[in-house]
């Protein structure tokens, strides 16, 4: 492990050289681990990235300790970045073509990572595009599908096979809806139930979201987060016939949690059911006016829709 001081008494690198084992292939990685941007309200940060670029070495812990040095003035000015974020670069970009999504960290050999830390992983920029229509929980849970790693891959590797966006923003309903991204608020079916869970304090975003509807017939969808209570996710590819679930090392899939909540209001016959990767409530002019209540006012809700049993509820994520 080597330390590399980027600011003077403050912000430090931590880094070293290790294998990765992906689907019975190893490949070796390099690993960066911040120490410091915490103190300043930034979780700490870790960028893994496949030894196959040919960068060196030194112009890359160059390009990473101003990326850093940048997170720590931002997050001075209270501009920090969560799970489910990007940052879109311009000119000045860590690699040509690339933008960066946050993602949940994973452990690293040799590397203290701290508990909450946030791995950044390199994303193409059309693959940014289906972020910003479909919801990052979608490309995450494709990527895992993928790379075979629950919930996404915590590494870059520049090499990878870009996702079929264009086919998947065809393919998908989710860019012809009125859709608002609501990483706080996760969609999981457990025990036959499907709950909405809610973050105390976004019923604010769900008012601004129905006030853009052109009227309450109109459908929406939520695009949530991956609850971190899960042992499965939803995953979708074009021409997918069925509902597919990725799963952790020794997960049952017995809370799953969806990438999505797509609602359709007004109908006269009511159902609940999986579509892509997410879930559909089909629900009744009553039903659908319960659901806006109960998120604009940050109420509870519970439905009885085909014998299935639909919730809404405020809790921390």
């Amino acid at each position: 492990m080597d330390h590399y001081e980027v600011e003077p008494g403050g912000l430090v690198l931590l880094t070293t050289r290790h294998p990765l084992q992906v689907r019975g292939e190893t490949f070796e990685c390099r690993s960066y681990v911040t120490q410091g941007l915490a103190a300043h309200g930034q979780q700490e940060m870790v960028f893994t990235l496949r030894e196959n670029t040919g960068v060196e070495e030194d112009v890359l812990h160059k390009k990473l300790a101003s990326l850093f040095s940048r997170f720590r003035q931002l997050a001075e000015e209270g501009r920090t970045v969560d799970v489910g974020d990007v940052t879109i670069f311009g000119e000045h970009r860590l690699f040509p073509g690339m933008h960066l999504l946050y993602t949940p960290a994973s452990p690293v050999p040799r590397l203290p990572v701290p508990s909450g830390a946030l791995a950044l992983l390199l994303i193409t920029e059309r693959e940014l595009d289906l972020v910003q229509r479909c919801g990052p929980a979608r490309l995450m849970s494709a990527l895992g599908k993928a790379h075979s790693h629950y919930p996404c891959p915590s590494w870059s590797d520049l090499h990878r096979p870009e996702l079929p966006v264009a086919a998947m923003l065809e393919q998908s309903l989710l860019p012809r809806v009125n859709h608002s991204r609501v990483w706080n608020a996760r969609v999981v079916k457990q025990d036959g139930d499907i709950l909405l869970r809610v973050a105390p304090g976004q019923h604010e975003q769900f008012r601004k979201l129905f006030e853009q509807l052109p009227d309450a017939t109109q459908p929406f969808a939520l695009l949530t987060g991956i609850d971190a209570a899960a042992d499965g996710c939803l995953a979708w590819e074009p021409g997918q016939t069925g509902p597919v679930a990725i799963t952790p090392p020794g997960g049952r899939a017995e809370r799953i949690s969806g990438c999505f909540l797509l609602v359709l209001p007004g109908m006269e016959q009511e159902e609940a059911r999986l579509h892509e990767d997410g879930f559909i409530w089909s629900l009744s002019t009553a039903s659908s006016k319960a659901l806006w209540t109960a998120l604009c006012e940050g109420q509870g809700l519970a439905l009885l829709v085909g014998g299935r049993r639909l919730r809404v509820e405020w809790v921390a994520p």
